[in-house]
């Protein structure tokens, strides 16, 4: 029976000796942490700050719905699991502990009393819920294939979600409190947000690095493109607008952009300083934005000796 090696955490590419004595591996070592951009002080002088950070992964924050929690997922623990922190990236606490496997992606509720997430327990990825103050999680879906990427509706009536059921990835939904999935789109879907007011979805079509942005009204209706691309499936609807991550226009490092949905005009709010990972957000009173970036990306060559 296959067991974990004592000494083979975050290990890739093994390669053993001839003669079987020596157990040569490659260590991923990548620092990834969570950043706070001030959106009232926008001068070119303005700059992130580090905002929730370990020498681990942590990635994919969202808001609560009163702005006071911070939701995100981390590896800090030895495995990912579900975290919050306070409003200022103080006080953080493990919300799930589930022991293995990775768990991601976590969406409040509306109410702030739940928290959505995925989880590939069952060697796919599934939906499930978990209370604030934590305990079992619940499973939503059961569709033996990558269900991923949740998002609860304006109401909290519905949880959307990816789902690669039929080859491709489409934005699926269910009752937030159990029930039938029914598909929503039908020409791909990967991460789908609704808007504040719930009167439209605003989702990317592909699982690819870069794609378009499209909407659509909730209640059904014909879907138009918004944006040509996004770049690491990261947008964030407010009332005015879009936020979204941008391709570099240098070659070296992304920007956080602006779409204004009245006029339909794009502005750069600020560019990474290193490259981006999972997630974006921006708290309800519209004063912060969250972001994710590679403060540490490599690897290390290990060797053992003396394999058995």
């Amino acid at each position: 029976m296959p067991r974990p090696l004592s000494f083979g955490e975050n290990g890739a590419g093994p390669a053993i000796s001839r003669n079987g004595r020596r157990l040569a591996f490659e260590r991923d070592m990548n620092d990834v942490n969570i950043w706070r951009l001030d959106l009232t002080d926008l001068r070119s002088t303005a700059k992130a700050a580090s905002f929730i950070a370990s020498t681990r992964l942590d990635s994919n924050p969202q808001y609560s719905p009163d702005g006071r929690r911070v939701a995100f997922a981390s590896d800090r623990a030895g495995h990912m699991e579900i975290w919050t922190a306070d409003y200022d990236g103080s006080n953080p606490v493990q919300i799930t502990n589930l022991g293995g496997a990775n768990a991601g992606t976590p969406r409040w509720s509306p109410d702030g009393q739940r928290i959505a997430f995925d989880w590939n327990a069952s060697g796919h990825f599934e939906i499930y819920t978990v209370s604030v103050e934590g305990g079992g999680p619940q499973r939503m879906t059961d569709l033996s294939a990558d269900c991923a990427i949740p998002s609860y509706s304006h109401d909290g009536k519905w949880l959307y979600f990816t789902c690669r059921h039929s080859g491709r990835f489409e934005i699926m939904r269910a009752p937030s409190a159990g029930g039938q999935v029914v598909p929503v789109t039908h020409n791909g879907g990967h991460v789908a947000l609704e808007s504040p007011d719930g009167r439209h979805l605003y989702y990317t079509r592909s699982d690819s690095a870069i794609s378009p942005l499209w909407v659509m009204p909730t209640g059904g209706g014909q879907e138009k493109q918004v944006l040509d691309a996004v770049y690491r499936r990261a947008f964030f609807p407010v009332k005015e607008g879009i936020y979204f991550l941008a391709l570099p226009d240098d070659g070296h490092h992304a920007s956080i952009r602006f779409l204004n949905l009245a006029n339909g005009s794009i502005r750069n709010i600020a560019a990474l300083s290193a490259p981006p990972h999972w997630g974006l957000s921006v708290s309800p009173d519209g004063h912060f934005l969250l972001f994710c970036q590679y403060d540490q990306a490599g690897s290390d060559l290990m060797l053992v000796e003396n394999f058995q």
